[in-house]
Parts: C-alpha cells; sequence; structure tokens
C-alpha cells in the first residue's frame, strides 16, 4: 500500500497574500582599471548557475523568506526576513 501525500499548501505571507519564488543567479565580469582609477575595458565575463540563491517574496508587503523544501522537494516557506536584505557574498544592502 503507497503511503498517502500530504496536501500541498503554497506558501503565504504573514499578510495572507501569496508568496512568489525569486532565484538569483551570479554574473561576474572582469573590467580593468585605467591609470586615472576609472573602469576600463571588459576582458572576462563568467557567468555561474551552479546554485542559485532563492528567495520567496511577498509582492504586496515586501517581506522576504528563505526557503526551505519538504522531504520530496516542495517548497515550503522558511525564517522571515525584513523588505531590506543583505548579500550574503558581499555584505551589501539591497
Amino acid at each position: 500500500m503507497a503511503t498517502k501525500e500530504k496536501p500541498y499548501q503554497r506558501p503565504v505571507c504573514h499578510c495572507g497574500h501569496e508568496l512568489l519564488l525569486f532565484e538569483e543567479y551570479v554574473n561576474e565580469i572582469c573590467k580593468v582599471i585605467t591609470e586615472r582609477g576609472k573602469v576600463g575595458h571588459t576582458l572576462k565575463r563568467g557567468f555561474y548557475i551552479n546554485e542559485p540563491r532563492r528567495t520567496l517574496r511577498c509582492l504586496k508587503c515586501r517581506n522576504y523568506y528563505d526557503v526551505k523544501f519538504d522531504d520530496i522537494g516542495r517548497i515550503l516557506r522558511g525564517r522571515k526576513h525584513s523588505a531590506r536584505r543583505v548579500h550574503t557574498w558581499t555584505g551589501a544592502a539591497r
């Protein structure tokens, strides 16, 4: 006898609005610095798609949530963040 799956409910924000999944990919461009200290021409471009940074976002109240997955790979809402996030790889504010 097969085990019965729990019914899936799409992730919802604290305000009640449905969340959307955003995937952020890293795009790297190598540029020359000119003798005057300005940005010069492009030497190399790289696009890395190994594992995107994923967040769930509410377009109504602008809340952010971590993405979690259940044991069969369905998307679940994780920990809540404020609307102003910090890039994990640069520390720059968004």
